[in-house]
């Protein structure tokens, strides 16, 4: 009895031992488990706080550029002088200077206009007269655009638009004081307005110079014998407008340059006769040279 209870006691020893084994084993690998499952959620949450705070990081990076970069403009006010230079090489919207190129198929219409005289007669105020009342609401004088942090005082960015086509300039700069802004606006709409009325075409004026440096008129002095150095463009309160070309904005009853010209003649007339411009026809350069009058 003695040999058959002590087997009996191994026996139950042994399958306690195996048992303990088995459980240390499971309780090793729930534990391993949970370990890196822990792990693995604490380095899954790494990579998310990670990654906010990079998206964070580049949202911050992002708005610092734009705020250094993007400068918003509000066209109906005059420019603050110090942000001229940095709006130099901003990009209007380019949706007016879109035309159609003027095509000799087109059959032209007759357009009634009032204007006669001579232009170069009834438009020739001297550039004694037109100076006077440039130095007295323009800007001063500058060198070149790296001085427009000094304006006297503030100028309008000018670009394109309903009223009139802004021409690609190369000795001048795009801003006018913002009573010439106006004037010029007026002109365009004005023309608009008596071309739709009497004959349903669209065209728009061309604006081929405005505000000039004195760098720029000593260059354009070389070619241009009109160019000279006391030039009123200096001062941002003149303009000019050719009188020989003009943007066509529709193919629908196409007008001749000629009578779109003799138009563009009697409006300014009418602009000048009320005291609103001096004005100087330019025969060489094909403009009419406009100055703003206080």
């Amino acid at each position: 009895m003695r040999k058959a209870e002590r087997k009996k006691y191994r026996i139950i020893i042994l399958v306690v031992a195996i048992v303990s084994f088995i459980l240390g084993r499971c309780s090793v690998g729930n534990s391993s488990e949970e370990s890196a499952n822990a792990k693995n959620t604490e380095s899954t949450e790494g990579v998310d706080s990670t990654v906010t705070n990079n998206k964070e990081s580049v949202t911050k990076g992002e708005k610092t550029v734009i705020e250094e970069e993007v400068i918003e403009i509000d066209e109906s006010k005059p420019l603050d002088s110090k942000t001229t230079i940095e709006i130099l090489n901003r990009k209007p919207d380019s949706k007016w200077d879109n035309h159609i190129e003027n095509n000799d198929d087109f059959v032209a219409q007759p357009l009634e206009t009032h204007f006669t005289g001579s232009r170069s007669k009834i438009f020739n105020d001297s550039n004694h007269v037109q100076l006077a009342a440039a130095e007295k609401i323009g800007i001063k004088p500058i060198t070149n655009m790296s001085e427009a942090w000094n304006l006297s005082r503030p100028i309008k960015l000018i670009a394109s638009c309903e009223e009139y086509y802004l021409d690609e300039l190369t000795h001048s700069y795009p801003f006018l004081v913002p009573e010439a802004e106006k004037l010029l606006k007026e002109i365009g709409a004005r023309f608009n307005q008596l071309l739709w009325e009497r004959g349903k075409s669209k065209y728009r004026i061309k604006v081929t110079s405005v505000l000039r440096t004195s760098e720029n008129i000593k260059e354009l002095m070389k070619s241009n014998t009109n160019a000279i150095a006391t030039s009123t463009h200096q001062y941002a309160t003149t303009f000019d407008i050719s009188y020989s070309k003009f943007v066509q904005d529709s193919a629908e009853n196409p007008r001749t340059f000629a009578d779109l010209s003799a138009l563009l003649s009697e409006i300014i007339y009418e602009f000048h006769t009320k005291g609103r411009c001096y004005v100087k026809y330019e025969a060489k350069q094909s403009c009419f040279h406009l100055t703003v009058r206080p």
